[in-house]
């Protein structure tokens, strides 16, 4: 079976909606394929005294862009959300028809008051991917069975994937695949943040697929001048290109990727940086 791959934009838009509409325009060809964004506003995620909440109004989009952002979107791709606060649920609810799945990160697997939110929204066709980073396989568990109960989601996702900067191989989360397909037996999902100007960039995906991971998150941003904010694990339209043909050809690159981080999958479950 072909992984399932979702480019991250993540903010590379730097509160552009234009840089976003390029980038769809660029990515536009790749069939078998999601997009996910991560809709916010900043005074529900910073206080105003916070360093960086001015840059965090300055990423902001109106409930109207990001219709235009998501229509645009599902003509080419699969739309996910990251659904984190309020006013992502909004943009969630507003756009519910061209959503194909929805992301929690591990860091708002606790904020029940958002997951009471999410039990008024259908979810019943919809996909929930679950970040499981730094969290104990009696954590996932628990979390697991409490949105699967409340949610009612068409199917749960467990993605493993740690995010530093910048984050090192041993980090990156491979070994987590096969425990995690062993202990939950549900698809999986991988997410990787290497630098994405190296090659292990293109070959850390590839691994996470041979070890069993359907679906690949990668980030990506525009060609041309680099994005001011995200880009440090993001790649341009000529890397994703070569990966995307790696991961639909896996039986070329199987001996070489094992073989390349064959040391990665006896790594704690959770790491020292997690």
């Amino acid at each position: 079976m072909e992984p399932y791959i979702i480019l991250e934009i993540a903010n590379t838009h730097a509160g552009d909606k234009n840089y976003v509409f390029k980038l769809l325009d660029e990515y536009s060809g790749y069939k078998n394929c999601g997009i996910k964004f991560q809709p916010f506003k900043y005074d529900e995620i910073a206080r105003e005294d916070y360093e960086w909440y001015p840059v965090y109004q300055t990423l902001f989009f109106d409930e109207s862009v990001w219709k235009g952002i998501i229509d645009k979107a599902a003509e080419t791709k699969g739309v996910w959300l990251d659904v984190s606060n309020a006013y992502s649920v909004k943009i969630l609810k507003q756009n519910l028809k061209n959503i194909k799945g929805v992301k929690f990160q591990a860091s708002i697997l606790d904020n029940i008051l958002l997951i009471k939110e999410l039990k008024t929204v259908d979810l019943s066709d919809k996909t929930v991917i679950i970040n499981v980073a730094s969290l104990t396989l009696e954590q996932i568990a628990s979390h697991l069975k409490f949105i699967q109960d409340s949610l009612k989601a068409n199917e749960t996702v467990l993605q493993s994937g740690f995010q530093d900067y910048p984050t090192k191989l041993e980090d990156s989360g491979l070994s987590k695949i096969k425990v995690l397909q062993d202990e939950f037996n549900l698809a999986l999902s991988f997410a990787d943040h290497i630098d994405g100007t190296h090659e292990d960039a293109i070959d850390v995906p590839i691994a996470a697929c041979l070890k069993g991971a359907g679906i690949i998150e990668k980030h990506v941003m525009c060609s041309g001048e680099k994005a001011k904010y995200d880009h440090f694990s993001s790649v341009v339209p000529s890397v994703f290109d070569v990966l995307f043909k790696k991961l639909h050809n896996l039986n070329t690159e199987a001996q070489r990727v094992e073989e390349k981080y064959a040391l990665l999958m006896d790594q704690p479950f959770i790491n020292e940086k997690e």
